[in-house]
């Protein structure tokens, strides 16, 4: 992070990118000249893409004409995220140990980085830690829950928030939205955003469960809160 009077080397777009949206390959450009021209100063676009479909479509180079002014975003896929299974690693990074689960949960051997994760997020304070707990146990394959379920006898999982609990167990309606909407104020404030009455606000009238995901999608790897809610 720098603030304004710090000299600056390099500037970084960090964007989470969830679904393949081809109007972020026209805003991406426009954030990174804007960058640029503010900083005069190399400019990075970091996507954030544990799916390995979007990471695909996000890492082609985007032409704003006749190979001119070329684009080309620095993609963090599954392939690049780490797979951490070390304990005193997830210590040191538990969100990027969170996201070694989102990224590698449905692969072999998952249980171990979800293992890793739990643990680091048990040093966490209680509603982050619970939330992402949730995220984690949520983010594996059947397999591997199983597999978890021996190695750290936790058979019977009970979900430890109550926005997961309405989240994972009601399905795409009323309840589902309320529970999406719940996390992603919790994730706001725990990242130290201080989101306002008028956030909350927008996150309370919005019903869309698909829109919810997206912002809560964006919220680890946000630096503002414009990263998470603004639509180019």
């Amino acid at each position: 992070m720098f603030t304004v009077g710090d000299p600056v080397t390099t500037a970084y777009i960090v964007e989470a990118q969830g679904a393949i949206k081809p109007s972020k390959r026209r805003a991406w450009p426009m954030y990174a000249a804007g960058m640029h021209a503010r900083w005069s100063c190399p400019v990075v676009l970091v996507v954030i893409a544990p799916d390995r479909r979007v990471a695909a479509w996000a890492r082609q180079p985007i032409d704003l004409g006749f190979g001119r002014f070329v684009l080309h975003p620095f993609v963090l896929g599954a392939a690049e995220i780490p797979v951490i299974t070390d304990v005193a690693w997830a210590r040191r990074s538990p969100e990027l140990a969170v996201l070694s689960v989102a990224a590698h949960g449905k692969e072999p051997g998952a249980e171990h980085i979800a293992a890793a994760a739990l643990t680091a997020s048990q040093d966490l304070d209680s509603p982050r830690g619970m939330l992402y707990a949730d995220f984690i146990h949520a983010h594996l394959g059947a397999i591997a829950r199983v597999a978890l379920e021996k190695l750290m006898n936790i058979e019977n999982y009970e979900y430890q928030s109550d926005f997961a609990r309405k989240y994972y167990f009601k399905g795409k309606d009323e309840g589902k939205a309320e529970g999406v909407a719940e996390a992603l104020w919790m994730l706001l404030v725990h990242k130290g955003f201080a989101p306002g009455a008028e956030v909350r606000a927008r996150i309370d009238a919005c019903h869309d469960v698909g829109q919810l995901e997206r912002w809560l999608t964006r919220v680890l790897a946000a630096t503002r809160l414009a990263d998470v809610f603004d639509e180019p």
